[in-house]
């Protein structure tokens, strides 16, 4: 059996101590690839300045991954696809920023596969909040029209931005795992569950 762990290096704010190779706490052993597996785009192309933020699921029996695109000016959400999960061929961006997101897209998402469906919640908008995208192909994408999950009441934990989802399925019901900020900007992590990936509580 085959892993494939992506992340985005460049941005690790924490380390914790890895845990022996081969021990309980680490069952498996990862082999670190030398070089990054997912590059920067050549100058003028829309993911030149940066690339992040990979959200990876195994669709129509291949890896996509949807991630983070910057050009200098504005952030999208592109897609690649691969076979291996090791070299990946980039099929371009497929979500730019409209509506209530004004300038302002990122893949710190979270995909899931929902039958023929890939549901994609992502951060968008100042304040942060959670958008929804679906798609049965993987480049066509079809935005809700307005966020699935808003900042909180005054006072509370997320009073000033929801970001960073990550869904699950669990027991017939959908949780999301997202980052809250309060006033004094501290983060803190909250859950919000669903039946339909579309209206939280």
């Amino acid at each position: 059996m085959a892993f494939c762990l992506c992340g985005c290096a460049r941005y690790a704010d924490f380390t914790l101590p890895a845990p022996e190779a081969g021990g309980p706490r680490a069952p498996f052993v990862w082999e670190r690839s030398a070089e990054p597996v997912l590059a920067r785009g050549a100058a003028g192309e829309w993911d030149s300045a940066d690339v992040l933020n990979p959200s990876v699921i195994r669709f129509r029996s291949a890896y996509w991954n949807l991630y983070s695109g910057f050009d200098g000016q504005t952030w999208r959400t592109g897609t690649a696809t691969s076979e291996d999960g090791a070299h990946w061929k980039k099929l371009g961006p497929v979500l730019s920023p409209s509506g209530w997101e004004g300038g302002y897209i990122a893949a710190n998402g979270s995909a899931l596969v929902e039958g023929e469906e890939i549901l994609y919640w992502y951060q968008a908008g100042e304040p942060p909040r959670i958008a929804l995208a679906r798609s049965r192909d993987g480049l066509a994408w079809r935005k809700n029209t307005e966020p699935v999950l808003i900042t909180g009441p005054r006072g509370s934990f997320d009073e000033s931005g929801v970001a960073d989802p990550y869904v699950i399925r669990s027991g017939g019901r959908l949780y999301m795992f997202y980052v809250g900020m309060d006033r004094a900007r501290r983060q803190r992590l909250g859950v919000a569950r669903s039946s339909d990936g579309v209206r939280w509580e």
